[in-house]
């Protein structure tokens, strides 16, 4: 398998920023981790550090254990996490937190098991034609307020959702200013007021994905990419790329993606960008073709929420 990775500093109005996108590719025998942490708030680095230090870890752990479902005890692992985080006062997670997005694939079963809390997302890209053309398909969705389960969630917990300057976001009902307040995501790690107060929550979506001979590229990057984006033109721009040139592949999507910030916005905020490209082994048995799988319109193949 060749992976490349880049990660770029994000610029915001009144000057430098702490880059607070942080990423790890781990591998153990038959298996390689990938993750992706975008922090957010105050202190959205410390928080994301300690997620990306400690869960892929404990996955991998679990992993090596003995008829370990690994798939039915993320969510355990997220919860664990979560707890930890809120019992360290050193961390600022009452007002701070991170995506998570890690996918585990496992070489010998050629499967990649999902679990993701936030908007950080993973893609496949595949081959569509003999011509050399790729269509993306998404492996989880963003979780966001204008999703009509995650949006009753919040409100049967006591918060709400509101537009503010255009974007959904979580609020609290005694919330008045609506100036750059509130998180436009409705799951996360850390964030422990919101937690409380407004139904964020820090149970992921777990989902498992059975590769076919048709998977070429997996992606998976933080919304510094799908902000300006969508899934098909980055699937175009690192299927361009040979096996060997994926560290290329992955500063030509940060560049484009940067490129795309800085004209939207005319030079004055551009995000953090992150992005991982991981270029397949071919799966070699012929009974995994793609004539099974979904459409690349149907989201979350094989998707189930714990």
């Amino acid at each position: 398998m060749h992976i490349g990775s880049c990660s770029q500093r994000g610029r915001h109005p009144g000057g430098a920023k702490e880059q607070q996108d942080r990423w790890c590719v781990r591998q153990a025998l038959g298996a390689t981790l990938f993750g992706i942490f975008d922090g957010h708030g105050p202190s959205g680095h410390f928080v994301a550090d300690y997620v990306e230090t400690r869960l892929p870890k404990s996955m991998l752990q679990l992993r090596e254990q003995p008829g370990a479902d690994m798939a039915a005890e993320l969510p355990r692992l997220f919860e664990d996490t979560q707890r930890k985080l809120l019992e360290n006062p050193y961390l600022g997670s009452d007002d701070s937190g991170t995506t998570v997005t890690v996918v585990l694939h496992d070489s010998e079963r050629h499967t990649l098991t999902l679990a993701h809390v936030g908007d950080s997302r993973a893609v496949m890209v595949r081959s569509a034609s003999q011509e050399g053309k790729v269509e993306a398909v998404d492996l989880t969705r963003d979780h966001n307020p204008s999703l009509l389960a995650e949006k009753r969630r919040i409100e049967q917990a006591g918060g709400r959702v509101a537009s503010v300057a255009g974007v959904k976001r979580v609020l609290t009902k005694s919330s008045s200013n609506l100036s750059g307040s509130g998180l436009n995501m409705t799951r996360s790690l850390g964030d422990g007021l919101a937690h409380a107060n407004c139904g964020i929550s820090a149970v992921p979506e777990v989902s498992t994905y059975q590769l076919q001979a048709c998977d070429r590229i997996l992606l998976v990057c933080s919304d510094g990419i799908w902000s300006v984006m969508s899934t098909q033109e980055a699937a175009d721009i690192v299927s361009a790329f040979r096996p060997d040139q994926a560290d290329a592949a992955a500063r030509k999507l940060v560049d484009k993606a940067w490129s795309k910030w800085v004209r939207s916005t005319n030079g004055t905020k551009v995000d953090d960008i992150t992005v991982t490209v991981a270029f397949l082994p071919p799966v070699s048995d012929a009974s995994m073709d793609c004539a099974s799988t979904a459409e690349p319109s149907s989201p979350c193949p094989s998707f189930s929420s714990y």
